[in-house]
């Protein structure tokens, strides 16, 4: 049985581990920039960010999510943006993904957010990213475009 419990901080090695996993399964491979760089910048990021963890019956984690409060005219105000979502491939189509979002879900409502948005990953992944989005009734709003400052 997977639970879903709020990361603190001592869960930055399980954080860093399975945010370095996504971004190597995706090809978003940064050069020195991997688990020690994340764990660092997680410490600091918790206070920002707010991060769910997939825990199985053995306390292992089994996936994450990870959200930040925006806001904007165009969403009537405050809203979420899911940044990362990674299930481990042994729990994928197990409904670990959907107790995430399902998490993030209500904390969107206890903050009286008026929307979740989420980016999906570049064309390799994105087929079975957006069919999965959609099942949990999220719908397209189109492509971001990114300015990188570093």
């Amino acid at each position: 049985m997977i639970k879903i419990k709020p990361a603190l901080p001592e869960n930055s090695e399980e954080v860093s581990l399975m945010i370095d996993a996504l971004f190597k399964e995706i090809g978003h491979i940064m050069p020195d920039f991997g688990g020690k760089h994340i764990n660092n910048l997680y410490k600091d990021l918790l206070n920002k960010i707010k991060i769910f963890i997939a825990i199985d019956e053995s306390d292992k984690p089994a996936g994450i999510i990870t959200v930040t409060e925006s806001a904007g005219f165009y969403a009537k105000g405050y809203y979420g943006v899911i940044n990362e979502l990674y299930v481990l491939p042994e729990y994928r189509s197990q409904g670990t993904g959907k107790l995430l979002i399902d998490e993030v879900k209500k904390l969107a409502e206890s903050k009286s957010w008026t929307r979740l948005e989420v980016t999906t990953p570049d064309r390799s992944h994105r087929d079975r990213t957006v069919k999965f989005y959609e099942k949990e009734g999220f719908i397209e709003i189109g492509p971001r475009l990114k300015f990188e400052l570093y």
